[in-house]
């Protein structure tokens, strides 16, 4: 019969097999992701953007400028708390991620050291049965007619009452010892119903900590992307403010202009585009 500890331990190690392809899958998405956003990048890298927004720029009324600035500013100080906003959430997921890998960790030390003691208990029971089952096979190798008869064989002075009482003595010990070995095995059923339960218990704890850094994983790993795609912004949103500041300058008559949110709406992308490529 297969020992209930290997089967245990061989559940356990299909878990972590599980876990760990999982994990592989994980990354390899990771990977595939990375490599899509750097040739994405390389693609929208390859195109004049700079002198298309200058020369926009140039063909553009000044209200229009003004109105970019304005824009530009508010989205640089919008992306900018937002990038904040991203960089904390992904320590604060960061952490939680580190605390329940050292949760599943902390689990599997106890589930091993919990079918160490299981392993441990049944062999020091099996041992004792053993024991047991000999020393009743030696009791019962000799009936209770035998033994009496060489009890009274051996005792030449021994009454007829002595002789019975001995007789008796021995019938009870043939009667009383198996009811001892049922009550042991009742204690160790008992016994090995108690560590199955927890062994099941701490299986179920340590998958529920797996889909939880499973689910803490894939949302570090969304924040990480949203920080990337934060910085990127950041980044273009910066160089455009430059590109307004530069125009500005050269523009040294300039004043400012204050726009309602009704002429706000009334300029959208065609206004930009009236002056046409040079």
């Amino acid at each position: 019969r297969e020992c209930p500890g290997a089967v245990l331990e061989e559940a356990l190690g299909h878990e972590l097999r599980q876990l760990d392809e999982q994990l592989d899958g994980l990354s390899a998405k990771l990977e595939f992701k990375d490599e899509a956003i750097l040739q994405l990048r390389a693609r929208v890298g390859g195109g004049n953007v700079e002198e298309d927004l200058w020369r926009r720029l140039r063909g553009a009324p000044l209200a229009v400028s003004r109105t970019l600035l304005e824009a530009t500013v508010r989205r640089l100080l919008a992306a900018h708390a937002q990038s904040g906003a991203q960089r904390k959430r992904s320590d604060a997921l960061a952490v939680r991620l580190r605390e329940a890998e050292n949760e599943v960790d902390a689990l599997k030390r106890t589930l091993r050291q919990t079918h160490a003691d299981h392993e441990k208990k049944l062999a020091e029971q099996q041992r004792a049965i053993q024991a047991e089952r000999e020393a009743l096979d030696s009791k019962r190798s000799l009936s209770p007619e035998s033994r009496t008869t060489h009890s009274a064989a051996t005792t030449p002075g021994a009454t007829p009452e002595a002789t019975r009482d001995s007789a008796r003595d021995t019938a009870r010990d043939a009667t009383e010892t198996p009811v001892g070995d049922a009550d042991a095995l009742t204690h160790l059923g008992r016994e090995n119903f108690y560590y199955k339960h927890a062994n099941r218990e701490l299986r179920r704890q340590l998958r529920a900590v797996g889909q939880a850094c499973e689910e803490e994983r894939a949302q570090l790993a969304l924040a990480l992307r949203t920080a990337d795609v934060e910085r990127r912004l950041n980044a273009q949103l910066r160089a455009e403010l430059h590109n307004v500041r530069s125009f500005l300058e050269n523009h040294p008559g300039a004043t400012p202009t204050r726009l309602s949110k009704k002429a706000l709406r009334a300029i959208d992308t065609a206004s930009l585009g009236a002056a046409g490529p040079d």
